[in-house]
């Protein structure tokens, strides 16, 4: 699937399927250049709901003042090593 763009509550996120299925949901305008989430290969399309639902709880579980999933500890300990963090 060619990557699209789409806008939920002012953030916008390029959407594209790899060719195992794999959905990317890359936030452009977020804070660190690069960040997203990804889902499982799935056999069926998503549907456009199905892609807000998704980005709006990814959205819902970012940290504030980081700009990084509470859940993703790799990534937060990257941002702390450059000075970002406030760990």
């Amino acid at each position: 699937m060619p990557s699209m763009r789409v806008t939920i509550d002012g953030e916008v996120f390029a959407i594209a399927r790899r060719a195992d299925g794999t959905v990317d949901h890359d936030w452009l305008c977020g804070p660190n250049p690069g960040y997203g989430f990804s889902g499982s290969p799935i056999v069926s399309r998503p549907t456009p709901d199905d892609h807000l639902v998704e980005i709006r709880a990814f959205l819902l579980e970012i940290d504030p003042r980081t700009g990084i999933h509470r859940d993703d500890k790799d990534a937060a300990e990257v941002d702390n090593r450059h000075g970002s963090g406030t760990g």
